[in-house]
């Protein structure tokens, strides 16, 4: 269930995988998985809207009363406030750009994985993925920052030079010397 709606999620999916059977393929900009995303969750946010219509607004209501997310409110000061689910920002960004600079992400890490040393990966992934450093990886191994960053180009040049680098352009950024 939804919360506070009384709509199965279930039900939310089967109408998105429908409506997602129904799009026209040419219509498509980068991925399936990306545009399923976004329809359900837009279908969610239907849903509960939906399941919203009927409550009253926060003018109207008791302390302990559910209130519609769709109702405008009433600030303290008496200034017209928009209904809650537009004040909240949305915190999802373009979900087929996200979907995709995850799968790049990952296997640019499955790569690293299958052809560096352990030595190259341990640096690679300390300043890649966990921001450390080149001073910092340093303590960790016992080596100079300076020894690091060899150690990080050549990891780098490795991965460019493999043909199944997923990155179009230059080496991905790093934090710090």
């Amino acid at each position: 269930m939804l919360v506070g709606t009384g709509v199965a999620a279930n039900d939310v999916l089967s109408n998105a995988l429908v409506e997602l059977l129904r799009y026209p393929p040419e219509r498509l900009k980068d991925s399936w998985e990306g545009l399923a995303t976004t329809i359900a969750r837009n279908r969610a946010i239907d849903a509960v809207r939906a399941s919203q219509a009927g409550l009253r607004g926060t003018d109207h209501r008791s302390p302990l009363e559910l209130v519609s997310g769709n109702a405008e409110r009433q600030s303290p000061d008496g200034e017209t406030e928009p209904p809650l689910l537009e004040a909240v920002p949305s915190t999802w960004g373009d979900p087929e750009a996200e979907y995709l600079a995850t799968e790049v992400t990952l296997e640019l890490r499955d790569l690293a994985r299958a052809i560096l040393s352990d030595r190259e990966r341990e640096v690679f992934f300390a300043i890649h993925y966990d921001g450390f450093s080149r001073r910092e990886v340093g303590k960790q191994l016992d080596i100079t920052g300076q020894r690091v960053g060899q150690i990080y180009n050549a990891a780098c040049r490795r991965l460019e030079a493999h043909m199944n680098y997923p990155y179009e352009t230059d080496r991905p950024s790093e934090r710090g010397n």
